[in-house]
Order: structure tokens, then C-alpha cells, then sequence
């Protein structure tokens, strides 16, 4: 059985069924300012489409990330007018504990379905902010660690 993975954008949502090459169990490093690339493989061609929106148009000209040590990361983005954020939280299903929910910034990736020969599935390069459950919302999440929009 795999681990289904949640994506919570701020204003829609989607479900991956699991990681790519990864013990169904296994999940990946998740510190403050680590940018890890998980491949997440998707059931549906809807939850597929949204996660991919944000991993296509997320560029070094729209969002840019950093930080001076793992207590202060940050961002700056500029989503165009068809993406509200690329601030994330990525919640693991059952059988991770859920001390394993982050929030994250989509920094892009790649499709990775032409590769596997699975129709769904996507390479998402993420940016470490916090533990889920250090903020209670995007916004809470927003004032932390965004900075002016550039």
C-alpha cells in the first residue's frame, strides 16, 4: 500500500498516491531550507494537472528562495494571474506520522511520466520552509516567511 501525499495550495487542492522510487513507507528529508525533489505519481489526471500548473509556471523569474541558516528561510514570488501562491503544505497519509506535514514553496520540476511510462507523475522541487504544524494557515505561513513581492 502507498502513502497518498496531500498538496494544500490556498485555494485548491490536489492528492498524489505515492512517491517514485521510494519505499512505500519512505518519505523524504523535510529540514527548514532544504530543497529536496521528490516524484510524486498521481492517480488522477485532475490532481496530475493541478500540481503541474504550479510546477510549470514556477521559474527563477517568479519565485525565488533562501535563507541564512535553517531558522530563517524565506521567499519572494510573483505567481502569474493563473497561480495564487507557490507556498504549499504537504501533508503525508496514513502510515508517516504526520509530524511529517511541511509547508513548502514550488520552485518547479519536471514531468516524469514520459520516463516511467506511468502517464502521472511529476518531479516537484520543493523549498523547505516549516513544519505544518508550526503555522496554522497560508497566511500565517505568508507573514513568517515571504517578503515583498518582486
Amino acid at each position: 500500500m502507498s502513502v497518498t501525499w496531500d498538496f494544500a495550495f490556498k485555494t485548491e487542492s490536489a492528492s498524489a498516491s505515492g512517491l517514485v522510487g521510494l519505499a512505500d513507507r519512505a518519505t523524504f528529508r523535510r529540514a527548514a531550507a532544504v530543497e529536496p525533489t521528490p516524484v510524486f505519481r498521481f492517480d488522477t489526471e485532475a490532481d496530475y494537472l493541478t500540481v503541474r500548473d504550479y510546477v510549470f509556471e514556477a521559474t527563477s523569474a517568479t519565485v525565488t528562495t533562501g535563507g541564512l541558516s535553517e531558522n530563517e528561510p524565506y521567499y519572494r514570488e510573483r505567481p502569474p494571474s493563473d497561480v495564487d501562491s507557490y507556498v504549499v503544505k504537504v501533508t503525508p497519509g496514513a502510515g508517516i506520522d504526520a509530524t511529517s506535514a511541511l509547508w513548502a514553496v514550488i520552485q518547479g520540476g519536471s514531468d516524469a511520466s514520459a520516463a516511467s511510462g506511468s502517464p502521472y507523475r511529476l518531479e516537484v522541487d520543493l523549498f523547505v520552509l516549516a513544519d505544518a504544524s508550526s503555522y496554522a494557515d497560508h497566511a500565517a505561513v505568508e507573514t513568517a516567511f515571504g517578503t515583498e513581492v518582486v
